[in-house]
């Protein structure tokens, strides 16, 4: 198995410094490498304009994964990729850029409330 983490940030620099949010992303990011024992990637967006490719709902995110692991001669094929997140419309999300970012991709989507729950 291979892991990504894609996250959009426009909280950056208003909430955290780039700096401090990239040091914690990193992290997370070797915990999980060590906890899995399997490769972990991450992408992140600052921007806040919707049109920005890299704005989730839009794919760019996940694009820039698989080219950090083809870099590290890792192939993966859409058709066995997930993307597991808690943006997916559902009553009480505050949206669902989540779902609409795997959509976009053309990958599977699992929401985490219903992946925690089975």
């Amino acid at each position: 198995a291979i892991y990504a983490i894609v996250t959009n940030q426009g909280g950056i620099p208003k909430y955290i410094t780039l700096q401090a949010f990239t040091a914690k992303l990193q992290s997370v990011v070797t915990f999980l490498r060590i906890y899995l024992q399997a490769p972990v990637t991450a992408a992140f967006c600052t921007s806040m304009d919707e049109n920005n490719p890299c704005r989730k709902p839009n794919p760019g995110m996940l694009e820039q994964v698989v080219k950090q692991l083809k870099n590290k001669n890792i192939t993966i094929d859409k058709s066995d990729m997930v993307m597991l997140g808690d943006a997916s419309g559902k009553e009480g999300n505050f949206n669902d850029s989540d779902k609409k970012t795997a959509e976009n991709f053309g990958i599977d989507y699992i929401d985490i409330d219903d992946f925690l729950s089975k």
